[in-house]
């Protein structure tokens, strides 16, 4: 527990400059998460040139010109908006949904390796887990937390796992989970009292307002009062989706 409180425990010294707490903040994590070795080795090595010294854990702020300072603090700010239209533009699109077979097994990637820490935390290999990013409806328009929609999975088209799946929602502003008064933060197969209809289909419906029946009720996923994107990930997918023959569906816009 010491050696953990080490690790995250930063104190931010006064005369930092604006902009450059990323940096400082990467120098103390690299002192205690090093790079590999062999993969990461040719960019390890260039961060001697904007400070990094000793091994790349410490950050000599103090050795750079002004002009250096605020080129580093800019492209921190250019940096966050690359890793954002990265997240959302990187991979195969169908039916609204984009996933990348790549996911879990990056390398040297580094735009889609800081993107995808920034948004999705990490994954696995595809072989073990699918995630599919969706941020558009039926009409090519935005979610939004005003209006209402639904997900509609026919009996032959339900996600095709042998563990499970599930649908997550997001606050598009930070990625947090959305509070709702039923603590449903994510729907899926193991959703307790799912309904599916007769015929095997089933329909998820998306809105901030609970539905009026409680067949619809038991099949909310809550949104927020604005905009938001959703995750479906399949766990333990079977390759259908890679020889385009299963694709999620996509999300109707009902009013």
């Amino acid at each position: 527990m010491a050696f953990s409180a080490q690790r995250v425990a930063i104190e931010i010294p006064d005369d930092l400059p604006d902009g450059l707490s990323f940096y400082y903040e990467l120098a103390r994590a690299l002192k205690y998460t090093p790079p590999k070795a062999k993969q990461d080795a040719v960019v390890a090595a260039s961060l001697a040139d904007i400070g990094f010294k000793d091994g790349n854990t410490r950050f000599d702020y103090r050795s750079l010109s002004d002009a250096e300072r605020q080129g580093l603090a800019k492209a921190v700010q250019f940096g966050q908006h690359l890793m954002d239209v990265y997240a959302q533009t990187a991979g195969e699109t169908v039916n609204g949904w984009r996933w990348s077979p790549q996911s879990g097994v990056m390398g040297t990637n580094y735009l889609f390796r800081a993107a995808f820490a920034k948004w999705f935390t990490g994954g696995n290999a595809p072989e073990e887990a699918i995630y599919m990013d969706g941020r558009h409806d039926n009409q090519g328009q935005p979610f939004d937390g005003g209006k209402r929609y639904r997900m509609h999975f026919a009996s032959d088209q339900l996600p095709r796992v042998q563990a499970f799946w599930s649908l997550s929602m997001y606050h598009l502003s930070d990625g947090s989970f959305v509070p709702n008064p039923i603590d449903r933060y994510s729907i899926g197969d193991r959703t307790p009292d799912l309904r599916y209809d007769d015929d095997g289909s089933l329909d998820i419906y998306i809105q901030h307002e609970p539905p009026a029946n409680a067949r619809e009720r038991a099949n909310w996923l809550p949104t927020p009062d604005g905009r938001f994107y959703m995750d479906l990930r399949l766990y333990v997918p079977d390759d259908s989706l890679q020889k385009g023959a299963w694709a999620p569906p996509v999300v109707e816009f009902v009013e």
